[in-house]
């Protein structure tokens, strides 16, 4: 079986720096999460996860991709 889908690679950007960026991501799921318990931690998680599979599924119909 063919598999016609285009592979989509990531553009490159100049001047960024990732592993900065990693570092703010993580600071920043630090503050978000300072003071929770472990299961209002993974509930927080478990809401970004579905997010981010939202939005992707969103993407790949979007551009043809599924």
């Amino acid at each position: 079986m063919e598999n016609n889908k285009t592979l989509v690679l990531p553009e490159l950007i100049p001047g960024f720096d990732c592993v900065e960026w990693k570092r703010e991501v993580h600071a920043k799921f630090q503050r978000e999460t300072e003071g929770m318990t472990e299961d209002e931690v993974r509930e927080y998680y478990r809401r970004g996860a579905e997010r981010f599979d939202k939005e992707r599924a969103e993407y790949r119909s979007k551009h043809g991709l599924d």
